[in-house]
């Protein structure tokens, strides 16, 4: 008995390394695109004040500091689901404080800086060839918002917007952000349920991509 459960724990061990790595590239990935679209967005500097600049920059600062910290807790979930239930436990305990501290500080600060971004440039970026990639990584950011906000505040939806995004990835595994976003294929949700689906579609398809 002690040998089956000892296999079951190295089995939920190795799935939990592997959900970690996947999540790790993705919000590598996130952090890469952010990171990417603040370089181009210093071609437009002249436009904003100092404190602008100084803001979308700290909050940048602010989503990576947030990534160390989720990849070092994600890298000793495998220690903690062959050592014990309570440590992890322990763990969810604290990504869930993390979320919530990232909820309401960084993620939400870089959000609505981007969008001040985008209002401000709209009309001058004929030449502003990742405009459309700033669009995309805003409704990434705003769908990582919403989907914090459900799995805090609202678990019970995301079953829903989890099944949602599978359904729409094993229906179409190549749809962009944009086809998601304006397309008539939410039907019945809430909006912030197709944010946060429209989020965990771009996870699905970014794991499946490495």
């Amino acid at each position: 008995m002690a040998k089956i459960g000892g296999v079951i724990m190295e089995k939920i061990g190795e799935a939990f390394q592997w959900i970690a790595s996947k999540i790790k590239d993705f919000l590598q990935y996130l952090s890469n695109k952010a990171t990417e679209i603040v370089t181009v967005a210093r071609r437009f500097f002249d436009n904003f004040s100092e404190e602008f600049k100084e803001a979308l920059v700290k909050s940048k600062y602010v989503i990576d500091d947030t990534i160390a910290k989720a990849t070092e807790l994600m890298s000793k979930w495998t220690d903690a689901a062959c050592n014990s239930i309570v440590q992890l436990k322990n763990l969810v305990a604290s990504m869930l404080k993390l979320m919530l501290d990232f909820l309401h500080s960084g993620l939400k600060r870089f959000l609505s800086l981007m969008k001040e971004f985008v209002r401000k440039t709209k009309n001058k970026c004929v030449l502003f060839t990742a405009r459309g990639k700033l669009r995309d990584l805003c409704c990434l950011i705003e769908g990582l918002f919403e989907l914090l906000n459900i799995m805090l505040v609202k678990p019970i939806d995301l079953a829903c917007v989890v099944s949602e995004a599978i359904v729409l990835y094993k229906r179409n595994p190549q749809m962009t952000i944009a086809e998601m976003k304006y397309g008539n294929i939410f039907k019945n949700l809430p909006e912030d349920q197709k944010k946060a689906t429209v989020f965990v579609y771009s996870l699905i398809k970014v794991i499946f991509s490495f």
